[in-house]
């Protein structure tokens, strides 16, 4: 039996010609580096993404993104980059804006599943 999420990051590695999806480092194929690719949900599962709505990401984008939607991701994660401010300023202030946005997101869930038990 083939593993499908080995097949999907075959796929997605070379659609996507090596790169992250959202921040475009390059991605490694070893999985024991930091840079290996990781199926990242472009759209949360928890905000209606499938299987079908995955694309490869580096780990730190993975991390960083959580429940943010990829498109709305990828544009803050593009525009930080493209600033002019060193990299890892630029990461810093992606970290710092995706965590905000984050929380707020984590908060909309929960009260959301408040009002299905609720209802």
């Amino acid at each position: 039996m083939r593993n499908w999420k080995s097949d999907q990051r075959k796929r997605l590695h070379a659609e996507q010609s090596g790169l992250c999806f959202y921040c475009d480092a390059p991605i490694g194929w070893d999985p024991d580096s930091p840079g290996h690719p990781v199926l990242e949900h472009h759209r949360p599962k928890c905000r209606g993404g499938t299987h079908e709505s995955v694309v490869l990401s580096c780990g730190w984008c993975d991390k960083t993104k959580g429940l943010i939607d990829g498109y709305h991701f990828k544009a803050l994660v593009q525009s930080a980059m493209s600033s002019g401010l060193p990299e890892a300023d630029a990461r810093a202030l992606v970290a710092q804006e995706s965590a905000a946005r984050n929380l707020e997101l984590k908060s909309e869930h929960i009260d959301r599943l408040n009002r299905k038990k609720k209802a």
